[in-house]
């Protein structure tokens, strides 16, 4: 399964998701927990293995279609090999994009931190970001004088 709009704007928005930004940091948590076997930073993404213990392949491919719906600007791509899901979230060779790889490959190492945690990694590298008043909505996207 790749999912991918390589064409779309540096936007993350959780508008229509079934969770909140929260719970999905709280499910990566589990996910970690439970099966991460290793990761990588390539050139262009951010590799995670997980063993492929039950459910975890269906759990990981559902996770990636409910990211690639907020944040379309990346790829998405799960794949099985051997005993391990490995799942590929992929980026343009642009400054911005590369900053929200750097800190997704950080996130487990910070999922503790939650949301709150992550999005100030963001603003730090450089994002601009603003949520609706609900917090049903979340932009991050480059600063104008990025």
């Amino acid at each position: 399964m790749t999912t991918s709009s390589s064409s779309a704007p540096l936007i993350c928005d959780m508008a229509t998701a079934s969770d909140t930004p929260e719970e999905r940091m709280a499910e990566y948590a589990r996910l970690f927990d439970h099966a991460l076997a290793g990761r990588e930073r390539t050139d262009d993404a951010v590799i995670w293995r997980f063993t492929a213990r039950a459910g975890v392949e269906a759990w990981v491919r559902d996770l990636a279609e409910r990211e690639a719906a907020c944040c379309p600007f990346l790829t998405y791509t799960v794949t099985t090999y051997d005993d391990q899901v490995i799942y590929r979230i992929a980026g343009e060779d642009e400054p911005m994009v590369q900053a929200a790889l750097d800190e997704i490959d950080r996130v487990p190492e910070h999922v503790a931190d939650g949301f709150p945690g992550l999005l100030e990694r963001l603003r730090k590298a450089g994002f601009d970001i603003r949520t609706s008043d609900d917090g049903a909505v979340t932009t991050a996207s480059a600063r104008a004088d990025s």
